[in-house]
C-alpha cells in the first residue's frame, strides 16, 4: 500500500511539474528581458546598417587602446582610423588623443567598424575604417576635439573623404 501511495504522489508531482512548464512557455517574455531572437537580429541589422560599401563591417569590444587613432579588437584586428592623424608618443598631444579615445570607446565596449572600401589596409597592416562608438564616430570626435589633424593626402583613396566631418578639416 505505501509503495502505490509514493508512486501515485510521484506521478502527481511530476505532472503539477509538467503542466506548470507548459503554462509558463505559453508565457510573454518578462518585459526586463534583454533580447529576444527578433530584437537581437533587428539590433544586429541596425548596427550593420551604420557601415556603407562592400567591405568588412565589424561589430566588436574594443580590446586595447594603443594610441589615439588606433584600437584593438578581441578578434586581435588592429584598427587605424582613416583620414584622421593623432600625435605620436613623442609628440605633444599624444597622451590627450589616448585619453580621448579611451573616454569615447573605452575597454570592453562595442564598436562598429567601416572599413574603409579604396584603402582597406595600411603599410602595417592594420585594417582602416570609421569607428562608431555609441551613437559617435571616432574619426570625426577627434578632429572636432583638436586631438588630431585630417591626412588630406588620403582623401583621394578613401571612402570616406565625402563624409562631413572630412570636408570639414579638408578632404
Amino acid at each position: 500500500m505505501l509503495k502505490k501511495q509514493t508512486l501515485f504522489i510521484s506521478i502527481l508531482c511530476i505532472a503539477i511539474l509538467v503542466s506548470g512548464l507548459f503554462v509558463l512557455a505559453k508565457q510573454p517574455l518578462d518585459s526586463d528581458a534583454k533580447f529576444t531572437t527578433e530584437s537581437f537580429k533587428a539590433w544586429m541589422n541596425d548596427q550593420t546598417n551604420q557601415c556603407n560599401g562592400t567591405a568588412l563591417c565589424i561589430t566588436e569590444k574594443v580590446k586595447h587602446v594603443i594610441d589615439g587613432d588606433t584600437i584593438q579588437l578581441e578578434s586581435g584586428n588592429r584598427i587605424r582610423i582613416s583620414l584622421t592623424n593623432t600625435p605620436e608618443i613623442y609628440q605633444n598631444g599624444y597622451n590627450e588623443a589616448t585619453k580621448f579615445t579611451e573616454n569615447l570607446c573605452p575597454v570592453g565596449s562595442i564598436v562598429i567598424v567601416d572599413q574603409d572600401d579604396m584603402q582597406p589596409y595600411d603599410k602595417f597592416n592594420r585594417l582602416m575604417g570609421k569607428v562608431i562608438c555609441g551613437d559617435k564616430i571616432l574619426n570625426a570626435e577627434l578632429l572636432y576635439s583638436a586631438h588630431a589633424n585630417i591626412l588630406t593626402q588620403y582623401c583621394a583613396t578613401s571612402e570616406f573623404a565625402n563624409e562631413q566631418w572630412a570636408t570639414e578639416y579638408g578632404c
